[in-house]
């Protein structure tokens, strides 16, 4: 088994409705082929480097996923097939991997976005300590340095 990511330029004029009937299709594609979801990105609405179908943006959508090269064809030849999805492109992050250190991978990330999402809820920033060297940066320039010291 290895392990891929997959992003998707997704055509931009389709409704949320049509987006998430295309998400929903990929993610059915992958478990049909007996593979594993780690995670599913999306990354919104971009400007695309280039224009594609006379489209100057896209809904970008990132899958990571362990899987067989079979798996991979598959999915490209739907998404290829599917006009909805304006582009799409695979590269294989891993050889080798373990099913079970993947699963484990798997639960440890979702214990995480659910802590964040009880620190979100309870209202404590998950960037609070980042403001706390912040604040104590900035109670520093009323105060003399022992460098500003011996300059005077």
């Amino acid at each position: 088994m290895r392990r891929y990511e997959t992003t998707f330029i997704i055509d931009p004029d389709l409704p949320q409705e049509g987006r998430v009937q295309v998400i929903e299709k990929i993610k059915a594609l992958i478990e049909k082929e007996k593979g594993i979801i780690v995670d599913v990105e999306e990354w919104g609405q971009r400007k695309l480097a280039y224009e594609i179908g006379k489209k100057v943006r896209g809904y970008y959508l990132c899958v990571n996923f362990c899987g067989s090269a079979k798996l991979v064809e598959e999915l490209e030849r739907t998404s290829r097939l599917d006009d909805k999805i304006m582009k799409y492109m695979t590269i294989m992050l891993q050889d080798n991997v373990n099913p079970e250190a993947v699963m484990a991978e798997i639960a440890a990330t979702q214990l995480k976005k659910e802590e964040a999402a009880k620190q979100k809820a309870m209202g404590a920033e998950v960037s609070a300590p980042v403001d706390e060297k912040v604040a104590a940066f900035e109670g520093d320039d009323d105060e003399e340095t022992e460098i500003d010291k011996e300059e005077a």
